[in-house]
């Protein structure tokens, strides 16, 4: 395979795959804090079991190319970082894109939540 670019070097950008409301998280808080555990529960199981994630891929992604998925794994998957939080230098692009770099990205965030699940230690039990 050529490798033309490798996003992992560019500038930062966030890809975040969940995102709640401040009002859904007053509403719903254990749910998103479950919702949460079950993100980082599935980051640590890509992280740690290439042959699963890859039938994983292969299934939902409808792509019968084991070599391709592989591929796509391979480059991926050491990119995760074991707790989803947010990137806060993608943030500042973003704010500089959209012509607001004086905005704080810490206005646009709440890690509380992220906060509770690592003091109570659900990362090191998955270890």
């Amino acid at each position: 395979m050529n490798v033309l670019a490798d996003i992992g070097e560019f500038s930062a950008y966030p890809n975040t795959s969940l995102l709640f409301t401040r009002s859904f998280i007053e509403k719903q808080r254990p749910l998103a804090k479950n919702l949460l555990r079950s993100q980082i529960e599935a980051i640590h199981y890509v992280r740690t079991n290439r042959d699963g994630s890859i039938k994983a891929l292969k299934k939902y992604l409808r792509v019968d190319d084991v070599e391709a998925v592989a591929a796509t794994y391979d480059f991926f998957s050491h990119r995760l970082e074991s707790m989803p939080r947010p990137n806060l230098e993608g943030l500042r692009n973003i704010l500089r894109e959209m012509d607001a770099p004086q905005r704080n990205p810490l206005e646009f965030v709440d890690t509380t939540l992220l906060d509770e699940i690592e003091k109570e230690g659900f990362v090191q039990k998955l270890r």
